[in-house]
């Protein structure tokens, strides 16, 4: 019998699903519906929530890429031991209080984001959920050590593809109304170290910026000495501007303003060394 993904149930799945709903709200400048789901990540996902313990576990799973076949076997075994100690109660009725402040807050849309990795959360929901035979069981951990192992353009490659028609046709429509320009590589991993930040408290984000941010000086300071860009002193006074506000983040709170502002410079960042 063919197993049937819930995806509703699946921790990680509505925790990406949130992560590409906040982007989607910031572009848009939704400021109202970013707010409620910055909220709903916070206190559903926060540390010491049932959902992060669980979330933690899958992205055990899908994180970094293991070069050696037999640490990702010890790595998958390990998680199915952890996740066994889990409260799955406790889990269940955080899903079910998620679940329903996301269809009162945000509406049911959210579960119609595309999700690149869907495929693999859902094969790691079944070997973490699904009794099944063994024979089914090896072909499921052959399948998610094989993800763990792939070569990161190869996942890439396949994780474009959305697991169904339907996911797909929502995606690219929803991506269409919301987006008039696609985000760039450095946009996309600073929205999404954004929104993890809510869960292990900024650590992660905090160390991106501190490599992004003198990246970005660097770019601008160097398309200042250009003779070449032939600056006007109007954009010269602009990107002296925007140097002097990169130099007071140091001292500032990184909160959803100043994520913007970076989103901006990454794009003009872009624009001089192109």
């Amino acid at each position: 019998m063919r197993f049937k993904h819930n995806k509703k149930r699946n921790t990680a799945f509505l925790y990406e699903a949130l992560v590409r709903e906040l982007t989607s709200s910031i572009i848009s400048k939704q400021v109202d519906t970013r707010a409620d789901i910055i909220s709903i990540v916070k206190e559903h996902f926060g540390p010491g929530t049932a959902l992060s313990a669980e979330l933690e576990i899958y992205k055990a799973l899908t994180g970094m890429k293991i070069r050696s076949k037999t640490i990702a076997e010890k790595v998958l075994q390990e998680s199915k031991s952890q996740y066994e100690l889990l409260d799955r109660k406790k889990i269940f009725e955080a899903q079910s209080r998620l679940i329903s402040e996301v269809n009162r807050k945000l509406g049911k849309n959210v579960y119609s984001n595309f999700v690149p990795n869907y495929k693999s959360l859902a094969n790691i929901y079944q070997f973490l959920n699904v009794s099944m035979s063994p024979r089914a069981k090896v072909l499921l951990e052959t399948s998610i050590i094989g993800q763990m192992c792939a070569d990161e353009n190869m996942i890439m490659e396949n994780s474009q593809v959305p697991s169904d028609r339907l996911v797909l046709k929502t995606f690219i429509s929803k991506f269409n109304e919301t987006y008039s320009n696609s985000l760039h590589e450095e946009q996309k991993e600073l929205l999404n170290k954004y929104v993890g930040s809510f869960a292990d408290n900024g650590l992660d984000l905090k160390v991106y910026l501190n490599e992004e941010i003198p990246r970005l000086r660097s770019i601008l300071e160097e398309g200042l000495n250009d003779p070449k860009l032939n600056l006007t002193e109007g954009a010269q006074n602009k990107a002296e501007k925007v140097l002097n506000l990169i130099g007071s983040y140091h001292s500032k709170e990184i909160n959803t303003s100043v994520v913007e502002q970076v989103l901006k410079i990454q794009n003009l960042a872009r624009e001089i060394i192109q």
